[in-house]
């Protein structure tokens, strides 16, 4: 179906695909195979949000695109140029990384949870590298997705006008605790997300402290 208030919906049937699955194309039910120069997902959002600007006259109202990946969420699936980036990269090895508390009690001592979590072994260490690096080489069709958007509002004339912001729905703990791989813990690994805005009236390189 088409939700209330879009006028063009094109939205993943399901969650986390990248291959093998269905969109719904204005509440038009579609199939997509396992194709990567026509059915990869990121980048077939990348080539319809801008085949869609490209469509658009110069007369046209102003209007809100909103896109989705499911990349980096798992299974991390990369576009194959990207297959050698990120080789023997490890995820970022904070004061946290890997420090079991075990069953500490006192003060310090974490919650039931945690209390039963105990030190990665090499495996599990490995593990939680190899997410980190294929997230990484995931993420870059996404910076390919962004950048076409750009370089396409620049080419309408229209960057100058156009707020952009950028977001993610979590963090993900990476070895922190213990704990190899996961977003559902209130650490500061998981609950931080990225939030950038760029557009007219924005300052270049201002942080903002501020909710």
């Amino acid at each position: 179906h088409i939700p209330r208030g879009w006028k063009e919906w094109h939205a993943l049937v399901g969650n986390s695909k990248y291959y093998n699955y269905n969109v719904s194309n204005n509440g038009a039910n579609e199939h997509y195979g396992s194709n990567y120069a026509t059915d990869y997902y990121t980048d077939k959002l990348k080539n319809d949000s801008a085949t869609w600007i490209k469509s658009r006259g110069e007369a046209d109202e102003p209007f809100l695109m909103m896109i989705g990946t499911p990349c980096p969420h798992v299974p991390n699936i990369f576009a194959p140029q990207y297959a050698d980036m990120y080789t023997g990269v490890t995820s970022p090895r904070t004061p946290a990384w890997n420090r079991a508390p075990a069953n500490a009690t006192g003060p310090g001592a974490k919650h039931w949870f945690l209390q039963h979590v105990g030190p990665m072994d090499a495996d599990h260490i490995t593990n939680s590298d190899l997410t980190f690096q294929d997230r990484w080489r995931c993420l870059q069709s996404v910076d390919d997705l962004v950048e076409e958007l750009v370089h396409t509002l620049e080419a309408k004339q229209q960057l100058q006008n156009s707020y952009i912001l950028y977001s993610a729905d979590h963090g993900q703990h990476l070895g922190q605790w213990g704990m190899g791989f996961d977003k559902r813990q209130l650490y500061e690994t998981d609950i931080r997300v990225p939030l950038l805005a760029r557009g007219p009236g924005i300052a270049p390189g201002q942080r903002v402290a501020g909710l």
